[in-house]
């Protein structure tokens, strides 16, 4: 089946548009159910009654289960299950039957049904003047703040901070307290300063070690030499990482900050930066990574920058037209192939077949039958050999089919490990020449080990090479085995790239210091600034680069020029 329709239906985990109907028979049942008293000849306006027995209760547990199954896009209709919810906690609230399991289940819900996509400010406001519970309001005052960040109305948005009272469930009056407070800190003068956040404890240190020496050898070059980076811990809790970020914010007076490398910390100092217009550039590697304005970036290989350069180079340079895509049922692999059905017919591409295999598996003969027609091997009989009409290229028997299949490149979005495992079955299932490809997570010397011969040609995109004979590459990879013994990683080439640059800013654009108005402004009209992972440039809120491309080659990865 093409991918287009296949995910058409599926998405990014399968998702099915509610009908308004149905759904509005749902919360008429639930709150008729819910409403009824004995002796009553109607139930009341709208409003839950106080629960008789545990009934209304499965209703509601019911309702949840429906909504959660069914998510929706439609405002209508998100704005009425958020009422029907709230309605809900009111009478649990007035009951004494609210748990505080309860209490964040329904926090967790209200909160997706505003922010999945994000509610208009119109459909927000609408939801604050009928919601009936505090903690209903106050979800949807947060909404109404983020909404102000995100549209650069930032002094609006603070505005809706004021109203957030405590709910006895969520810390979010905790929260606007501490957001408010940040509003009072006043402009900053130039400075020559950059603040770097990582993970210098916890399960994230040796990621945060690695972007750490690549910080000292930029600030150790005669080029930078004026430029100071200042680090600080983020620690394992949002107390710390918010100490580390006042302290290099308002203490240090840096210009820009570096990281967190984790999407929930980056998201966490997001909102924050944006508040104290600091341009803040995270390294954190996920996707749909929540953005509050236009002081927030992030710098990393994005799939969809591998994806868009992968077409192009497959119609290009391979010259094909038609592609087979097989991936894991992983939030990766259904990522990866939804940016793959967007990005490869602007290139010409078509994908013809598509397969699925489960998250970490290690037996992929089932999909790959289906992708070559070798799953009901009965309905292929009239390939047999017959005795008295012996046909060419017939067989002698089923377990003699050929496999059948319309691509002519398998796109195979994992990790190299599963994707070392799968290679040997193509031979095993007769089929040879194939070009399979991937991406840069392919570049682990697990490919080699677990397909040897098989993994010979796999071609994948990556932004860095540490065997590049390059000046600054030999100079970077030596420079950080001097230090800790070991290759670079991406994320350390990544890191030293944003460092050099934020450095090179404040140097041409400022002779040594910037605010960080400018700053901000100076990393948006970036163009074209060489780095160790390719040319950097930037793109609304990312810093992208265009990857380049490796093969195995006699057992090991080369680069391919």
């Amino acid at each position: 089946m093409p991918l287009t329709r296949w995910l058409r239906s599926f998405t990014v985990r399968p998702r099915r548009a509610t009908n308004l109907l149905s759904f509005a028979l749902l919360f008429g049942i639930l709150i008729v159910g819910a409403c009824v008293r004995p002796g009553m000849d109607r139930p009341a306006a709208g409003v839950p009654e106080r629960p008789q027995s545990d009934s209304p209760l499965e209703s509601l547990r019911q309702g949840l289960l429906y909504i959660r199954q069914n998510p929706t896009e439609r405002e209508d209709e998100r704005i009425q299950r958020f009422l029907w919810l709230d309605q809900w906690a009111k009478l649990l609230q007035d009951n004494g039957r609210m748990t505080s399991g309860l209490g964040t289940e329904f926090s967790q819900d209200l909160t997706n049904f505003v922010q999945n996509p994000p509610l208009s400010r119109r459909s927000l406001e609408r939801i604050v003047s009928r919601a009936e519970t505090r903690l209903g309001r106050n979800v949807a005052y947060y909404q109404l703040y983020l909404t102000g960040l995100r549209t650069g109305a930032v002094q609006d948005g603070m505005r809706w901070l004021e109203f957030v009272e405590p709910d006895g469930v969520t810390d979010l009056a905790e929260r606007a307290r501490e957001l408010l407070d940040m509003r009072q800190v006043g402009e900053l003068r130039a400075s020559r300063k950059i603040g770097v956040l990582l993970p210098l404890s916890g399960d994230l240190a040796s990621f945060g070690e690695e972007v750490f020496t690549a910080i000292q050898i930029v600030s150790e070059l005669d080029y930078t030499r004026g430029v100071e980076f200042v680090v600080h811990d983020t620690g394992a809790s949002d107390a710390q990482l918010l100490e580390a970020f006042q302290r290099l914010v308002l203490d240090e007076s840096v210009t820009a900050l570096i990281g967190p490398l984790s999407n929930r910390a980056s998201e966490y100092v997001f909102e924050r930066s944006q508040i104290m217009r600091v341009p803040t550039i995270s390294l954190a590697p996920r996707e749909d990574l929540n953005f509050f304005g236009n002081y927030n970036f992030r710098s990393t290989l994005t799939l969809t920058d591998q994806i868009r350069s992968l077409g192009a180079f497959l119609r290009r340079q391979l010259r094909v037209s038609r592609i087979g895509v097989l991936f894991p049922d992983s939030s990766y692999g259904w990522d990866a192939a939804k940016i793959a059905q967007e990005e490869f017919p602007k290139f010409g591409l078509q994908v013809t077949e598509v397969g699925i295999y489960p998250e970490g598996a290690t037996d992929f003969k089932e999909p790959l039958q289906k992708m070559l027609r070798l799953d009901l091997p009965r309905a292929r009989s009239h390939e047999l050999c017959r005795e008295e009409d012996p046909r060419p290229n017939c067989v002698r028997s089923l377990d003699e089919l050929p496999p059948i299949y319309n691509f002519e490149v398998l796109f195979v979005p994992d990790q190299a490990d599963t994707v070392g495992l799968l290679m040997p079955t193509l031979p095993f299932l007769r089929v040879y020449g194939l070009q399979v490809v991937g991406l840069s997570s392919l570049h682990d010397s697990r490919l080699i080990e677990r397909g040897q011969n098989h993994a010979e040609g796999v071609i994948f995109t990556e932004s860095f090479v540490a065997s590049e004979r390059t000046v600054p590459t030999r100079f970077f990879v030596e420079s950080f085995r001097r230090k800790t013994n070991r290759e670079p990683s991406r994320l350390a080439a990544e890191a030293f790239d944003v460092a050099l640059m934020l450095a090179d800013q404040m140097l041409q654009e400022g002779r040594g210091a910037l605010d960080r108005e400018a700053m901000t402004q100076s990393i948006r009209r970036l163009r074209a600034f060489e780095g160790l992972t390719g040319d950097l440039y930037s793109v609304e809120n990312e810093i992208r680069r265009q990857p380049r491309f490796m093969v195995v080659r006699d057992g090991s990865f080369q680069l391919i020029r």
